[in-house]
């Protein structure tokens, strides 16, 4: 809980009450991954499918002031399907390596991708 107090001291300030959110998710999904050779290189692949469910995902927030109290409901709850493509090479000596990840996650009202990309050089 949290007070809002305004500049004028005329004024009442708003109390803001935050409930404890709930969430209760579930996931099924598969990864598959190759492994290729490439002379001195080492090199994986993967793939990620994986289908989330959030089955009690609510938030509400309660502003109590002068008038009548307000409260906000925020409901996250339903399917979402995400993928994610990979792919990491190394050498053999170990002196370089890096890697390559992307994917996403989508459902009804939720969407989110990411990208990410690293490279190690060791002397």
């Amino acid at each position: 809980t949290t007070t809002a107090r305004a500049d004028d001291a005329t004024r009442p300030g708003v109390l803001i009450d935050y409930d404890d959110p709930t969430s209760l998710r579930g996931s099924i999904g598969a990864r598959l991954g190759l492994d290729q050779e490439f002379g001195a290189f080492r090199t994986q692949y993967s793939l990620l499918g994986r289908i989330w469910n959030e089955f009690e995902g609510e938030t509400s927030v309660t502003l109590t002031s002068a008038g009548p109290d307000a409260t906000v409901t925020d409901g996250f709850d339903g399917t979402i399907s995400e993928i994610g493509l990979g792919v990491s090479a190394h050498d053999a000596s170990g002196a370089f390596s890096g890697f390559l990840s992307i994917g996403g996650k989508w459902g009804d009202d939720y969407q989110s991708q990411k990208a990410s990309v690293g490279v190690r050089v060791q002397w």
